[in-house]
């Protein structure tokens, strides 16, 4: 077992064996993680996304056009991550 990080910093167990879920392979495993990760990566986009459109309301569009361009990179970070789990998933 080995401890990741939630999105507020708070640590997290990950793999290992316990009475809720049994054992995985690898493959599972790793499905799992790019599949928690990738909607993760989306969520924090989507939330990204509503900040740059309110920044750009409150008359900050150079801050709003930098995090847009941001999520932009986001964007293809998660294409790449999808393409990645579709390739595990064979």
């Amino acid at each position: 077992m080995h401890i990741l990080n939630d999105e507020n910093g708070n640590p997290i167990a990950h793999g290992g064996q316990d009475k809720e879920h049994p054992s995985r392979t690898k493959k599972e495993e790793n499905i799992a993680l790019l599949q928690f990760m990738l909607s993760h990566n989306e969520h924090h986009a989507e939330e990204l996304e509503e900040m740059a459109h309110q920044l750009k309301e409150q008359g900050m569009g150079d801050a709003a056009k930098k995090i847009s361009e941001a999520v932009e990179n986001f964007n293809e970070g998660n294409k790449r991550l999808s393409l990645a789990l579709t390739l595990v998933k064979r």
